[in-house]
């Protein structure tokens, strides 16, 4: 007795779609494990073949070398620190309550904590920025900070302010983001203030930094540098 098509397809779309329940949401955004699994349900077959031609999560073996010895010199350098400054300093106790915070930073970053610091947890947008723009108002020495995307509009432009402001007054003012993730930001560039006029030299694609020291050409960093 030969199968009937419809019901062989059936069963086979049924299965499939059981097994990207299972398969696909560990170790996946919970929007990228959706969308997966939604394309299998309408096309569980062709749905399936992009998954497993796209829908890995491990980068290439050559950048987790890369990421391997950039481990090694991080670990190395954090235990000669710890040398030096105790580990009373690196390594300080957390409260509680901020130990999924701590360990997100680790695994990412694999900075340890250090005494001296503190950590608020704003939810809000509007209160961070604003947080954040105080606390550039309030700096004397130095200003580094750090984004994947970064854009220049009503909301922000009070932060970029505050930074040429900060710059104004003598700080030292870095700035560092991805060219990808902000790439938005370099069409911005020419709408902003007088004082948000880069000048580039190109090291590397992956980033760029901005604000370098005074008396100085740019950070001592194998990045993009954009100075002001």
């Amino acid at each position: 007795m030969i199968p009937d098509p419809a019901t062989v397809y059936a069963i086979v779309s049924a299965v499939l779609i059981v097994a990207a329940i299972i398969v696909i949401p560990p170790r996946r955004r919970p929007t990228a494990g959706t969308a997966w699994i939604l394309l299998i349900v309408i096309l569980p077959i062709p749905g399936w073949l992009a998954f497993l031609l796209l829908g890995h999560y491990k980068l290439p073996r050559a950048r987790r070398d890369v990421q391997a010895r950039i481990n090694a010199t991080i670990d190395a350098q954090v235990a000669e620190a710890k040398k030096h400054m105790g580990d009373g300093v690196i390594d300080a106790a957390v409260s509680p309550a901020y130990r999924s915070v701590e360990r997100l930073a680790t695994d990412y970053g694999r900075l340890p904590v250090m005494a001296g610091n503190s950590v608020e947890i704003l939810t809000d947008y509007g209160a961070s920025l604003e947080a954040i723009v105080r606390d550039i108002d309030a700096a004397h020495q130095s200003v580094w900070v750090e984004y994947y995307a970064m854009t220049l509009d009503d909301t922000t432009r009070p932060f970029f302010e505050a930074l040429a402001a900060a710059k104004r007054r003598g700080v030292d003012v870095r700035v560092l983001y991805d060219t990808w993730g902000s790439r938005s930001l370099r069409r911005q560039e020419a709408h902003a203030a007088g004082s948000w006029s880069p000048r580039e030299s190109r090291t590397a694609p992956s980033c760029r930094c901005a604000f370098p020291a005074r008396g100085t050409s740019g950070p001592t960093c194998a990045i993009t540098a954009r100075s002001w």
